[in-house]
């Protein structure tokens, strides 16, 4: 196990020390650090143990109209739509594209096919259809920064977030050290809507998976910027996070917000 797991394993102070303890142990006889799918790395072996953790963290105690952020790389969210919904990859980026003001000479036309769309596809308006899950079993959220709201955020100022998230986080896997000057990716963000979520709780050393606990995570309940991007991005720091469990499209408020960034 790389020193800087077992650093922050004994360092995180939201979980019980028994905890700490079988996670180390999970990984003992191991003859490899990295390997997804080799049931003798560190890598491996971490992420099953903290698969079982997952519903750990402390509970947060919210108001009901309380609001969180969610931001997904667009790329992503409009594969992993096309295999839920079935459609041609085409339309469902067509759509995610107008949807999320990336696609503003849409015409009024294209806006009310595009909305019937998610109505049907993806809110579960549709016949025999239902809402479909924006995560997986666990949802990354995050909290605006002082004074202002998520939507603030995601209206004036969105370019940062990704960086300040630690996002994206196939940035070591694709690019090494940094992404090829001149590079330009798209995100969605959500605003999430507080009383439609479960179990809101504090982020673990269990939930981000092994990789980014080495390179990228730190406990105590912020996130942290990641090292390559802009730099004018990382300057701002971390944003406070939460996760909660698995969301539904149901949960998000309905406006959806695209945005560019640039590396």
């Amino acid at each position: 196990m790389n020193m800087a797991v077992y650093t922050k394993i004994e360092a995180d102070p939201t979980i019980e020390m028994a905890a700490k303890r079988d996670a180390i142990a999970a990984c003992d006889g191991c003859t490899a650090e990295l390997g997804r799918l080799d049931d003798k790395s560190v890598e491996n072996r971490f992420d099953e143990f903290s698969w079982t953790k997952l519903h750990l963290g402390q509970p947060l105690t919210g108001k009901p109209n309380d609001t969180y952020g969610h931001v997904k790389v667009f790329e992503d969210w409009g594969d992993r739509l096309q295999i839920i919904t079935r459609d041609p990859i085409d339309l469902v980026k067509k759509n995610l594209r107008i949807l999320s003001g990336l696609a503003p000479a849409a015409t009024k036309q294209q806006v009310t096919l595009a909305e019937n769309w998610a109505k049907r596809q993806l809110l579960g308006a549709g016949h025999s259809s239902k809402p479909v899950s924006l995560t997986g079993t666990v949802c990354f959220i995050f909290l605006p920064d002082s004074g202002v709201t998520v939507e603030d955020m995601f209206i004036n100022n969105p370019q940062p977030l990704p960086c300040r998230l630690g996002l994206p986080s196939f940035w070591d896997d694709m690019w090494g050290s940094a992404p090829p000057f001149g590079t330009k990716l798209e995100y969605i963000g959500y605003i999430l809507i507080g009383k439609a979520m479960r179990n809101i709780r504090s982020v673990t050393v269990f939930h981000p998976g092994y990789r980014s606990v080495r390179d990228l995570w730190k406990p105590g309940g912020k996130t942290e910027p990641h090292p390559n991007g802009p730099q004018d991005h990382v300057v701002l720091g971390g944003l406070s996070e939460l996760v909660c469990d698995q969301v539904l499209a149901t949960a998000a408020q309905k406006e959806i917000y695209g945005f560019e960034v640039r590396y």
